[in-house]
């Protein structure tokens, strides 16, 4: 049995191995601060009973000709098939409720019944901590930076082996001659030389797409940088843009900077509708199986995610952290 997540060693340091009664209670609590979901958010979601999705992206050639008598066809279509891989992906852990009831926090084993999957302990635990940090987790770890990795029985995965993340898509894409790469060098420091980058990146762009993009995707540090460097060189002697985060000549693209891409110098853009997140089962992200074990509270929970693009080569990216 692994340890229980519950460590209260230093509570116990600090105020003693007893119980104190007189108004203690969850207003004596604070949550850690945890990093919430972004990166998700901006793909659509895509539920599913497979654990590949599928869809295909239909086109066909030139159809307008001049007139003549003869019948001369010259259109010609073409369905490319793409697939998002879901992996599966759980949480287990162990609780072991009693270790709070002789200390300054036994106000959360509640009215103390027998079943221990009924103490206050386990609520809190679930709704405040573990389905916080899964989010955290994935966002961080993950949604893109994440490789899967073998699977070694009996041992917990390491951190980032759980799912292929975008970047492994965006690789994948990029060396298989799919996606479109902008060549761009080496991302600049300087404020304004960055949003010139951005605006040269978002120009070479042809002008069929450029105008559907829903977003350019990030690190926090690089956004920070690019309204630093519009508020220097539009906004200095007076306002010449209203909005810091969009791209001056394409409006519609707007600057998104993602915890999940924190160290990164990848920049990419596609669609929205491009854009997909396939889940199997995913209500299970925040319901536990709760199984008595002794005195203590396994929770298990197990679904499948995944992230990634319909069709390749409407996603742009520059030539950076691709390897």
């Amino acid at each position: 049995m692994a340890n229980p997540v519950i460590n209260i060693d230093e509570i116990i340091a600090e105020f003693g191995a007893q119980y104190r009664g007189g108004g203690i209670g969850a207003q004596n609590l604070q949550t850690a601060i945890f990093q919430p979901e972004e990166t998700r958010g901006l793909f659509m979601p895509w539920p599913t009973e497979d654990t590949v999705a599928y869809k295909a992206t239909a086109s066909i050639t030139r159809v307008l000709q001049a007139f003549q008598k003869q019948f001369t066809p010259i259109g010609t279509a073409k369905f490319e098939l793409e697939k998002i891989p879901l992996d599966r992906v759980k949480i287990d852990e162990y609780i072991a409720p009693d270790e709070i009831m002789p200390s300054f926090l036994g106000f959360l084993a509640g009215m103390g019944p027998v079943d221990r999957t009924q103490w206050g302990i386990v609520r809190y635990m679930i709704e405040q901590l573990i389905v916080n940090q899964y989010k955290e987790d994935l966002e961080v770890a993950e949604i893109f930076k994440g490789v899967t990795g073998a699977v070694t029985d009996g041992t917990a995965q390491l951190t980032g082996k759980s799912i292929n993340g975008i970047r492994k898509k965006i690789r994948d894409g990029n060396t298989a001659g799919k996606t479109k790469k902008i060549t761009m060098g080496t991302v600049p420091t300087d404020p304004v030389e960055f949003v010139e980058y951005v605006e040269d990146f978002i120009n070479s762009i042809d002008e069929k797409y450029r105008f559907r993009l829903s977003g350019l995707q990030m690190n926090k540090t690089l956004r920070t940088r690019f309204k630093t460097g519009m508020r220097t060189k539009y906004n200095m002697n007076y306002n010449q843009v209203d909005s810091l985060v969009h791209v001056i000549d394409a409006e519609n693209v707007e600057v998104n900077g993602l915890a999940s891409m924190a160290g990164s110098d990848m920049i990419f853009t596609t669609f929205k509708q491009n854009m997909a997140a396939p889940e199997k089962w995913g209500n299970n992200a925040g319901v536990f199986d709760m199984q008595k074990f002794d005195r203590g509270v396994k929770l298990l929970s197990d679904w499948w995610i995944g992230v990634g693009f319909w069709y390749l080569p409407w996603v742009w990216h520059n030539d950076q952290d691709l390897a």
